[in-house]
């Protein structure tokens, strides 16, 4: 078994296209993205509206709050909601579901 920390990250280009190929697309044609998480868009707007998925939005409908971790998510909706938060477990441990109880 490789150690998955060692191997380089993977580039995923976000496109309209449902067609192109990977190899087609040069730097120049995605100019927007997200280094860290090693994403590409073609559109500013297509990465504002990914992005925002990705971070750690409070799941609680009235509230805006959003955590720098889920550490400090589970803080927040604790501290503030009065709830506990649980992630229950998924096929991939990158992917996370949030319950508040």
């Amino acid at each position: 078994m490789t150690d998955a920390r060692k191997e380089p990250q993977p580039t995923v280009v976000f496109t309209v296209s449902p067609d192109a190929r990977f190899s087609s697309y040069a730097p120049e044609s995605v100019p927007y993205g997200d280094d860290k998480l090693a994403i590409s868009f073609e559109t500013e707007e297509m990465m504002q509206d990914s992005l925002v998925l990705l971070r750690f939005n409070c799941p609680d409908s009235s509230c805006e709050s959003m955590a720098t971790s889920w550490h400090d998510l589970k803080l927040h909706v604790r501290g503030i909601h009065k709830k506990f938060m649980w992630c229950a477990p998924t096929v991939s441990s990158l992917v996370r579901t949030p319950i508040i109880v």
